[in-house]
């Protein structure tokens, strides 16, 4: 079998860093026209605000759009495991007892890949956030059910019942 490779998405990214980006600009804005002097207390906590936003956003810049402008791959499906780069996660094909798709939030606009290990691992669920991946998440889910399957099937062994 041959590796298959996912890049990072790059619109996901910008569109984080924009809304990042405009919410820092509010902060700014707010505190430069409501501050009243050095001993204003909002003034401090506006400020923290900012901070966090810019930090967050030079958090974005280095772990994702970095990577997703060097054309840098995120996810990799070898014969032997999965390999999630930016958690530096790597999931023996073997361990793997089920994949699901599940939303991270109430609308479903954001989903990841819930990973069930064996009783083998050490961890019972590994989390892969699908947002960071180019794609749609469906075609996402599927090929890594897909290679599984062919894995599984490849070394002899039975695929989990429930795929």
């Amino acid at each position: 079998m041959t590796t298959e490779t996912f890049l990072y998405n790059k619109k996901s990214t910008i569109q984080t860093m924009l809304i990042s980006a405009g919410f820092m600009a509010i902060l700014s804005y707010n505190l430069i026209a409501h501050s009243e002097g050095v001993k204003d207390p909002y003034l401090w906590i506006l400020a923290a605000l900012n901070l966090g936003v810019f930090i967050y956003i030079l958090y974005l810049y280095t772990m994702r759009l970095k990577p997703a402008m060097q054309g840098e791959t995120v996810l990799e499906l070898t014969p032997t495991e999965l390999v999630f780069k930016p958690k530096n996660i790597s999931i023996p094909w073997k361990t793997i007892s089920d994949i699901a798709t599940k939303a991270a939030n109430k609308s479903g606009t954001q989903q990841y890949l819930d990973i069930s290990l064996n009783d083998s691992a050490e961890v019972n669920h590994i989390r892969i956030d699908l947002d960071w991946i180019a794609g749609d998440p469906t075609d996402i889910y599927t090929s890594v059910v897909n290679y599984l399957y062919e894995t599984r099937k490849a070394a002899g062994q039975r695929p989990p019942a429930n795929l």
